[in-house]
């Protein structure tokens, strides 16, 4: 939706949006469930019962065309092969990626043009942003083969937990479903092209919750699919009114879930969480099976490796950064793009008994982590262990500008006291040192950003990894 629409949209009444809504509803149906959608949940099916041998040997094989295809219609990749005596037969599967140079977002921003490939015209691709959580956001194009498969492995995901296209569920998501300004109820609108309850995640607040709930019961939703974040926020209500709202499962995305924040919503909803891990640049899909042991990456989708600073790759079990190359992107390959993410590859076979590679959660965006003078990466689910006996603490956020200081946002209820502050700041200080100082700041609320995401933990302290450094989110 361009931004003449939007501004039509939001000053419009609420038929209209609800018009309006449907029919977009309506159109991304049709582009998105079709033939190639039922090729791909065919494949997928088949796939899941093969071994990874097998599934290996087909994954590089995609990798085998995407890479010829690269070297003779991306600039950009031609000449950093040719530039490194590389010829498209020397990349014979994901084991000789290493051949291959990271692709990194400052590469991508700056060399946008040269990463298009030649036969396709940049205005007939389809364009998208990523979030910015890793730093500037970055520009990516892809081709409609993309969308399909996007989609497709995104119910792919939801499949595993039980959650079919068809279902009816309610999302509570980043987009501006309603004017951030409006002051009065209803919060939301029903997609009845997917038999979807949007909930505004800008509305959030105390008072609106019940409301919300009421429009859940009436539509009969059986799914949730939200972020963390905002799951997390319903849950919570839930819990401390003493009921609970059974759904058949919880789907999570789009931030690190914690594991207070898993445990109150299972919890609240009566039902398991499945977390997903996908990224707006179209590289690479992860989703829990009903083991929850990790999360299962669609080999199909992308290839997944975790390197170290030189792009090396780590041993099975350590943490890494996360890089990945998609496999379905022909007008605009990314190889070897590098996310901004920290996690691990997970080498014994999972006992649901699909033989697809796993990954670790990503309990540690790169962005996400305090850094101490020592250079000790705090990750921001060892620091939530503080706060999960906080009943009096409504929001928090905590934020670093520089390694030996860190300031806490909290956001205090009523029967918050001076002895909340202290066990508070004596628990942090244990998991922090003693060389960071810990000051509190007591703020009438903590907005969400533009994405509709919240940022529990923000650090302007660039991440060093050996000899290189990354920049946190705001810097």
């Amino acid at each position: 939706m361009n931004h003449l629409l939007e501004r039509i949209y939001a000053v419009a009444p609420d038929w209209f949006q609800t018009a309006a809504l449907n029919a977009f509803g309506w159109k991304i149906r049709h582009e998105r469930f079709n033939a190639d959608y039922d090729r791909w949940q065919r494949v997928f099916a088949e796939n899941e019962r093969r071994s990874w041998s097998d599934l290996r040997d087909e994954q590089d094989e995609r990798l085998r065309s995407l890479v010829a295809h690269a070297f003779e219609k991306v600039p950009h990749y031609r000449e950093m092969m040719q530039g490194r005596g590389l010829a498209p037969g020397d990349i014979r599967g994901a084991a000789d990626l290493p051949k291959l140079p990271v692709l990194t977002k400052d590469i991508l921003r700056t060399r946008l043009g040269a990463l298009v490939a030649r036969d396709v015209r940049a205005s007939s691709l389809r364009k998208g942003n990523s979030s910015g959580t890793t730093g500037s956001p970055v520009t990516v194009l892809w081709d409609r083969r993309v969308e399909v498969a996007n989609n497709a492995a995104h119910w792919r995901a939801r499949r595993w937990a039980g959650f079919a296209f068809g279902d009816s569920y309610v999302s509570l998501l980043g987009r501006t479903i309603i004017p951030i300004g409006r002051t009065r109820p209803p919060y939301w609108l029903w997609n009845s092209a997917w038999r979807q309850l949007l909930i505004s995640s800008f509305h959030l607040k105390e008072e609106n919750l019940p409301l919300y709930l009421e429009a859940m019961a009436d539509r009969q939703v059986r799914f949730l699919d939200a972020y963390p974040s905002t799951g997390f926020v319903l849950a919570r209500f839930l819990v401390e009114s003493g009921r609970t709202f059974p759904l058949k499962a919880v789907v999570l995305s789009s931030e690190t879930l914690l594991p207070f924040q898993r445990e109150t919503i299972e919890r609240a909803f009566a039902c398991p969480v499945f977390d997903i891990y996908s990224l707006a640049e179209r590289v690479m899909f992860a989703g829990e099976c009903d083991r929850h042991e990790g999360l299962h990456a669609q080999p199909e989708f992308g290839v997944l490796e975790t390197v170290d600073e030189r792009g090396e790759p780590v041993p099975a079990g350590s943490p890494g950064r996360v890089v990945a190359t998609g496999l379905q992107n022909y007008g605009m390959p990314l190889i070897r793009y590098e996310v901004g993410d920290v996690s691990s590859i997970m080498q014994e076979p999972c006992a649901c008994g699909m033989a697809l590679p796993r990954m670790a959660p990503v309990t540690t965006k790169a962005e996400d982590i305090v850094v101490t003078p020592e250079g000790r990466f705090i990750s921001s689910s060892t620091l939530t262990h503080p706060f999960k006996p906080m009943v009096n603490v409504e929001k928090s956020q905590i934020v670093q500008e520089r390694p030996d200081r860190v300031t806490v946002k909290i956001v205090r209820r009523p029967a918050y006291t001076d002895a909340d502050t202290h066990t508070l700041v004596a628990a942090l200080a244990e998991r922090l040192g003693p060389s960071v100082k810990i000051d509190v700041e007591f703020v009438d609320d903590i907005p969400r950003g533009p994405s509709g995401k919240y940022r529990w933990v923000i650090s302007k302290v660039p991440l060093r990894f050996g000899v290189s450094a990354e920049a946190n989110l705001y810097e």
